[in-house]
Formats: structure tokens, sequence, C-alpha cells
């Protein structure tokens, strides 16, 4: 219930005002949680608070450092509003100023953004302003932006459970509002070890009918927009029935978070996790999913280059360092110097199996999570998601592969996958890698460069990491 509320910062050190503020959204608002600040150090340590969240705050520009300060600046409001731009960029803001302080906040309004915050189809500057001696239009104001947020209390939100944070709860309701929807379906897909969440979304019309079904990804805004980013200069070269349509993307309603929406042509209900663990990877399945690259494989270069540079696709020198040192990888330093020749085209970089949708009635598969595309080593898509089901949580919670020994069987597959429950799966993912490589120094370099990547993560296997590690050394030797 409580992602219902309206809810609202109200920034004012002068009783009198802040009770008269604080009336006109109760009159105005059903449903309203206000919080008060009377000061800048008060108010900017709530915005800082990573647990707050609002969806209207309004400012007094004029304002004491702290509760027990007599002296009231327009720059203490001016810090805050600094604040608020960067802890939550999304979130509508009306300042409000004595006639004397207006000319102080002319930068900030002229970065003012129009933006149809919650839906509705109205615009509205994220920025707005109100002199104190028109104080008696706030009613109005507020009126316009609670009816405009109001309209979100009416989707509803079918979740089977899933308990969403306030911000995704906001932009779902913010995405099935745009395209007319009265009802969204939710479930949570993907779950990888990065600071997004990405949804399965099915919206629905007023008749029942579905309007989309589709993928929506919520993150930080810089993130957000990286993906929608990637998408345009990189998704648009694969052939259009391996990927999902952008229906939009939304940097405002939802705080600090951003969200962007892609519409799939049909459902697809199985990631590729979960058709290898049902044991249905069929042939056309398959071949749909070397299809999705093969637009990206088909333009490849050949280049050559340090395994260090191999390795910096994925994982910068500090860090390397750091894990080379902490893990006492011997021979580490001297491998990441030889070079060798590979294949460079654009790579996903982020493929593991829960990027990757399936349609098992079609035998269609599709791509998502656009945050890491780039052009890279082509070898890193296919020994990711080989490697993914030892490293990433949605497949460790559920695989049991405890004799896996990479350091000594890694290079013999039938040896490697002797108690493999997904076992199909793992030489699907082997062959493809074989089918697209020069040589096995190619092989052993991206390998090497995965496996010590995982060693960051905090819940990785790092056992295997490090075996997977020898492994690669040994590929090398070996060629």
């Amino acid at each position: 219930m409580s992602n219902r509320i309206f809810k609202v910062l109200v920034i004012e050190d002068e009783n009198e005002v802040f009770e008269h503020v604080e009336g006109q959204f109760r009159d105005r608002c059903e449903r309203v949680e206000i919080e008060h600040a009377s000061s800048r150090d008060e108010a900017i340590n709530i915005l800082k608070d990573e647990s707050s969240f609002f969806d209207y705050i309004t400012l007094d520009l004029k304002i004491p450092v702290s509760r027990t300060s007599p002296v009231k600046e327009p720059n203490h409001g001016l810090a805050v509003l600094g604040e608020i731009v960067r802890h939550s960029p999304g979130t509508p803001v009306l300042i409000l100023t004595g006639t004397s302080t207006v000319e102080m906040i002319q930068g900030f309004l002229q970065q003012s953004r129009q933006a149809d915050v919650w839906g509705t189809g109205r615009e509205m500057g994220n920025l707005g302003h109100l002199t104190k001696s028109k104080l008696i239009e706030l009613g109005g104001i507020i009126e316009q932006v609670y009816t405009d947020f109001s309209s979100l209390i009416n989707i509803e939100l079918s979740t089977d459970g899933l308990e969403l944070p306030v911000q995704d709860d906001r932009l779902l309701r913010i995405f099935v509002n745009k395209h007319h929807g009265c009802l969204g379906n939710v479930s949570k897909i993907g779950g990888g070890l990065s600071n997004a969440r990405v949804y399965a979304l099915t919206i629905k019309n007023d008749a029942g009918v579905v309007v989309h079904n589709a993928v929506c990804k919520c993150g930080p805004r810089n993130d957000i927009q990286e993906d929608v980013s990637n998408y345009r200069s990189f998704i648009n070269r694969l052939l259009p029935e391996a990927t999902p349509r952008l229906l939009g993307s939304q940097d405002f309603g939802a705080g600090s978070t951003s969200g962007v929406l892609y519409g799939l042509a049909e459902k697809f209900n199985d990631s590729f996790f979960s058709i290898a663990y049902k044991n249905e990877l069929n042939d056309s399945i398959k071949q749909s999913i070397r299809n999705m690259l093969r637009k990206w494989h088909d333009n490849h270069t050949q280049e050559r280059k340090e395994i260090r540079q191999i390795r910096q696709y994925l994982l910068n020198d500090e860090t390397a360092e750091r894990l080379i040192r902490e893990f006492d990888i011997k021979y580490a330093n001297e491998f990441e110097k030889e070079s060798v020749h590979y294949k460079e085209s654009c790579i996903h970089g982020d493929f593991h199996g829960e990027n990757i949708l399936i349609d098992n009635k079609n035998n269609a598969a599709t791509l998502i999570d656009y945050g890491d595309v780039k052009v890279g080593p082509m070898l890193l898509d296919p020994i990711t998601l080989e490697c993914s089901f030892l490293f990433h949580p949605s497949s460790t919670k559920t695989l049991n592969w405890s004799d896996v020994d990479p350091e000594n069987r890694w290079t013999d597959i039938e040896s490697y996958c002797a108690e493999c429950p997904v076992l199909d799966s793992v030489k699907f993912c082997r062959e493809w890698m074989h089918q697209l490589k020069i040589g096995n120094r190619e092989v052993a370099a991206c390998l090497y460069s995965y496996s010590l990547r995982q060693l960051k993560y905090p819940n990785t296997n790092k056992k295997i990491a490090l075996s997977l590690i020898k492994a690669a050394f040994k590929v090398f030797e070996d060629s």
C-alpha cells in the first residue's frame, strides 16, 4: 500500500508557511505522506539517505544552515537544490522564493526539462518556481500535480508476491500508463550482478487485450542512458527478430532511478538457463541463439594484441593488479604480456543465461540488457555463456555440478561434463566457441580475462575461478 502514497518533502523553516503548504497538500491529496526539513543540513541529510524517496519536493530558497542557526541565506537553498539534482534528479521540484531572490535560480530554471513525469501525456517542467507573494496559487499547482500522479494509483500491478522497490513500482506504472494500459503483469527476470533490475511486463488495456509484451530495465540514470545509447548504436545492427524494439525510456517520476522499455513480438517465458535445466534446448533454439549475433560476427576484423589489452575489455588495470596480488596468481603478469591473434566484433559483454530470453513455443531467442555492449573479442560472449552456469546467481542456486574440475578437465569436454546436469547446453556453448575461434591462444586469453573478473565479485566461487585461470594457462602452453 505504501507504494501508492504520494510522498512529498517540504523544505521550509517558517512554521506558519510550512503549515500552509502542508494544509494545501492534505486538502487536495487523498493519499499523501509529508516529510519536513527546516534547514539546509537537515534537508541534505534526508536526500543523502538511500532509503528516502519523494514524488515531489517544495523548496524554500532562503533557509538557515541548521535549526539553531539564526542566519537565513538563499545560498543555503541553492545548496539543497544542487543535492536534489545530484541525488534525486527525476523528482519534480517547486522552488519558493521571495521577489528579491528570483534571479539566483535562473541558471537552474533554464536547465529545467519539460517531461511527461507520470505517463499522463501532459508535460510539466521538472523545476518550477513560485514567489511567496503568489502562494495563493499553490493549491492549483498541487491539484494538477496530484491529478497526474493519482492516475498511477488506478494502474493495477500484478506481481504474484514480488516486492518491488518504490522506484521500480513507479516506473512500471508510468510505462503502463503511457501505453494506455490499466493492468501490468510483472515478473522479475535477469538477476545479474549489476545495480539494474529487469522485469517482464505484460501491459493490458481496459478490454483485457495485451497492448505489449515487454522487458523493463530499471536502474541508475547513467546506466539506463548507456543501455539506450548502446541499443541505438549496436543492437539496431542485429536482425529485427533477434532483439526487442525500443518503446521508450523514462528519466522522471522515480527519483534517482530511470527506466527503459523494450517491446517483444511474442511472450518469452523462459531464459537460456531455465530451458537448460529442463533439457529443452533443441537445434532450432541453438540456431536462433547463434543467429542473434550473426550480423555482428559477419562484420568482424582480425587483430593482434597483448592479453593484457584483451583483459582490459572486462577489467581495468588497477583491479586486475589487486586481484593478481590478493589471490597470488603466479605467471599472470608474464601471461598478460603474451600477444594473441583474435577476432574482434561488436559483443554483448554480459552474455549470461538470464540475458537470453526464449520463446519455447516458437523456438525463438531474443537478447536483453545492453549496458555492456561494445566492440571487443568475439569469443568473450560464448565463453561468458558457458561459464555463467558456474558463476551467475540464477544458476548457482539451482545447478549441482559438484565434481567440476576446470584445471584438469576443461579442454576435454566429455570428461569436464561427465557429471554435468546441463551437458547439452554447455557443449553447445563450447562448440559455438570453437566455430568462431581463430586458435586456442585466443580461447586462453578470453577464458583468463573472464575468470579473473569473477574474483572481484563477493559471492562467486573463487576456487572454480582460479581453476579456470589455470586451465587458460594450460590451453595457451599447449598451443
